[in-house]
């Protein structure tokens, strides 16, 4: 946002959720002229309603988040959506904090100017250091600006110099990098197509689980992320009680949401391994009894079992 938009440029925000709007505030933040296209908390994008939503706003930059964790929704359509924004002449930003190297993301094929991540979400590294990727035009509209960016940390030019040309900018975070660099070896070790694959077929698995515990999943089968999972609470209860009893009981970490009445299942990078579903899942199928929920724990255990055993694993895993 520092560096595409200054003072009283448009900017159209995909929201569907918590980050898509911080993406709004943010260029709110730096003066933009910002519109925002509101899409229902259990929907994907539609890429229609994109369109009319440039046509009417004419934007500079479209921005999106590919996997909207605060409601858990997978915006599917972004590949669709990049090309009728770039036809419009527009920047394209997708925030991919959770699903880059979980489902494909080819910002080259796909024209996407700007891709944004952190290191401890799908990368399974720490936090520390994100990452930032821009495309030529992207990289020229920023280099091309009138003013500066107002915040120096923030520059990409100051970056260049510091990163490409051996000026100063800031102290590396050297530790950060390090880690950084251990985890994108472990996804080349894999490759990003069976580590896809595992993502997907994990997540199917748990939700399967879920679901055969006589429980419902917030977003519908088409518009899931398969990194996080959101699992609607029942009534009588709260997301604290929950993530608390099953933390404090069993040793398992969830989280409620940002809003809605939920409480999602993160499970990326390292994480997504089978041996972490039947320990997570018979943990949160134990704090459904607990708190006084009816829930039928062995379906819920023989349906994810019975997926994991039918659907093949990926040829490759990572130890």
């Amino acid at each position: 946002m520092a560096n595409l938009m200054q003072s009283g440029e448009s900017i159209l925000c995909i929201n569907n959720g918590f980050f898509s709007h911080r993406m709004a505030e943010m260029a709110l933040r730096v003066g933009a002229d910002v519109h925002e296209l509101h899409v229902g908390v259990h929907e994907a994008a539609d890429p229609e309603r994109v369109r009319k939503a440039i046509e009417e706003t004419r934007p500079k930059v479209l921005t999106m988040v590919q996997g909207e964790t605060s409601n858990t929704v997978f915006n599917h359509s972004l590949e669709e959506i990049t090309k009728i924004a770039k036809s419009y002449g527009c920047l394209v930003v997708v925030d991919a904090v959770c699903t880059l190297s979980t489902m494909p993301l080819k910002m080259d094929e796909w024209k996407v100017d700007v891709v944004i991540t952190g290191g401890q979400k799908g990368l399974s590294s720490i936090p520390d250091v994100s990452l930032l990727a821009f495309s030529d035009e992207a990289w020229a509209a920023a280099k091309n600006r009138i003013k500066p960016p107002a915040q120096w940390c923030f520059d990409i030019q100051l970056a260049e110099n510091f990163w490409h040309k051996d000026g100063y900018h800031y102290t590396a975070p050297v530790s950060g990098i390090m880690a950084l660099h251990e985890a994108l070896k472990l996804v080349c070790d894999e490759t990003l197509e069976n580590r896809f694959a595992r993502h997907l077929r994990c997540s199917k698995a748990l939700q399967s689980g879920i679901e055969g515990m006589g429980l419902d999943l917030f977003i519908p089968n088409e518009s899931r992320l398969n990194s996080v999972i959101g699992i609607n609470i029942p009534e009588g209860l709260t997301a604290k009680q929950i993530c608390r009893h099953i933390s404090e009981m069993y040793r398992v970490e969830i989280a409620g949401s940002f809003g809605q009445p939920i409480v999602r299942i993160g499970q990326m990078g390292e994480q997504c391994r089978e041996h972490n579903l039947f320990r997570t899942l018979h943990a949160f199928g134990s704090t459904m009894r607990d708190l006084g929920i009816k829930v039928d724990q062995p379906n819920g255990m023989a349906e994810m079992e019975s997926y994991l055993q039918k659907t093949p694993r990926p040829l490759y895993q990572v130890a």
